[in-house]
């Protein structure tokens, strides 16, 4: 998380959840494709953990412009739903058990 754009592609995702009613503690895309690039330096990923690295990059940066992933729709078409298992597994994997939203006492009147 000490690269910004990736920080903010962690930080864009809580916010969303949070709007959308949607549980804070799972791991954000970010945490997936950080564990996953670590994961790749010890052992070679196989395909499905391949397909979940490019699509959480995608779900985390979307204003990255680089097409890092020319095989991305044959991979989800093929293994889609190995992927959506391993997207589901490695969120609860990386959960972060104390982010949750406590109780909001600001009322937002800040300046008086």
């Amino acid at each position: 998380m000490r690269t910004e754009f990736v920080h903010r592609g962690h930080a864009r995702e809580l916010p969303d959840r949070v709007a959308q009613g949607d549980d804070t503690r799972p791991g954000t895309a970010a945490e997936i494709v950080l564990a996953f690039g670590h994961a790749s330096q010890i052992a070679s990923l196989n395909t499905t953990a391949t397909g979940l690295m490019f699509r959480m990059w995608q779900q985390a940066f979307p204003d990255t412009t680089v097409d890092i992933d020319d095989d991305q729709e044959h991979r989800e078409k093929l293994y889609g739903s190995s992927i959506d298992d391993a997207e589901a597994e490695a969120r609860d994997k990386l959960a972060v058990s104390g982010r949750i939203l406590g109780t909001i006492e600001c009322r937002g009147w800040h300046d008086g």
